[in-house]
């Protein structure tokens, strides 16, 4: 239970970090990017790429990247009581900022190769906060479980938009079904 808290509250406050009340951001479904129609689909879910995303996921995700490792640096010494700490907020927080505004330019475009390292990133800011916070065994063995489900549904996800590709309805169906 407390895994789950860590991470929605890491999440949360991405997401206030980042400007989550923007009105035109309320809609962040992963959407696959246009690209030519594919004649086939993977038999698995993780069998091919799926079509680049909209941005420049690399990019917005080594930002994202940099900012989290930062943040973990930092929420470490203020866990430790160093209030050197303090002096680093404003660049931290312009650093939050950035990330947010190149994330934001996604517009929800992000492929599932995109959303995995999304994940990955967050997850290594949940570990950290789990860490710093003394969790338990278990609290760190769910939340394993809970990043293998979320990475699973982002494979499920990739596979699909790969099968949407497909004029055939029939052929699109039977891959989509292959995805679960």
């Amino acid at each position: 239970m407390r895994a789950r808290s860590l991470l929605m509250g890491c999440v949360l406050g991405f997401l206030i970090s980042c400007g989550g009340d923007d009105p035109k951001a309320a809609d962040k479904t992963p959407r696959a990017a246009p690209a030519a129609a594919a004649k086939t689909a993977p038999k698995a879910p993780n069998a091919a790429p799926v079509a680049a995303a909209k941005g420049d996921c690399p990019a917005a995700m080594a930002e994202y990247e940099a900012f989290v490792d930062k943040y973990i640096v930092y929420m470490k010494k203020v866990s430790k009581g160093d209030l050197t700490a303090m002096g680093q907020i404003q660049s931290l927080m312009a650093q939050a900022e950035r990330a947010g505004n190149t994330l934001a330019k996604m517009e929800g475009d992000l492929n599932a190769d995109c959303l995995r390292r999304y994940n990955a990133i967050t997850m290594k800011m949940t570990n950290a906060a789990m860490e710093m916070n003394g969790a338990s065994a278990a609290d760190k063995a769910q939340l394993k479980e809970l990043q293998k489900s979320s990475d699973k549904a982002i494979n499920a996800v990739g596979c699909m938009e790969n099968c949407q590709k497909i004029s055939d309805p029939m052929k699109s169906a039977t891959c989509m079904q292959k995805c679960m």
